[in-house]
């Protein structure tokens, strides 16, 4: 809900410090959940990988949709167009992978002190994708988010200077 209200507050009509105030919020929030998931307590990545081992053993018997009930609930359904992967930045310089659905991307990203990674695929085949239109959309969010940090005086010198420039390879 978080998230949601921070991307509703930054392209609608609010002041600086309101849009700031709900980045904030939704970035807490995240953060909050990502801890949880971390240690082992996202309840949708326990259900998810029940569910795929559920789905595993209905396709090992020839019966692929015979699964438990509560797997066949409409949120299973949803389509998974977005597959994305952090990187840890002292493992790698990170690597991509293919979208695990044929409309969808698949993104890989490196958080590192002074820099961010993105490795971003989709199919050249479907005709509503493109990694392109994915990764300058990704610049311009970036840079959106620091020009809002930048106006609300909220960033440490060192990245108040920065801009987000995808880097395409040649």
């Amino acid at each position: 809900a978080a998230a949601g209200g921070a991307a509703t507050a930054v392209v609608g009509d609010n002041t600086p410090a309101s849009r700031y105030a709900k980045l904030k919020a939704a970035v807490k929030a995240h953060v909050r959940y990502m801890r949880m998931a971390t240690n082992g307590d996202g309840v949708d990545r326990h259900l998810f990988g029940l569910y795929i081992a559920a789905k595993g053993e209905a396709a090992m018997k020839g019966r692929p949709d015979d699964v438990p009930d509560v797997f066949k609930d409409d949120a299973f359904k949803l389509p998974f167009t977005l597959s994305s992967s952090q990187t840890p930045a002292f493992a790698t310089l990170g690597g991509g992978f293919a979208p695990i659905a044929a409309d969808g991307y698949g993104v890989s990203y490196v958080v590192a002190e002074t820099r961010l990674w993105f490795h971003i695929s989709a199919y050249a085949a479907h005709p509503d994708t493109s990694a392109v239109r994915f990764a300058d959309s990704l610049e311009h969010a970036l840079n959106d988010i620091h020009e809002l940090c930048l106006t609300c005086g909220k960033l440490k010198p060192v990245f108040s200077r920065r801009r987000f420039a995808i880097q395409r390879p040649q």
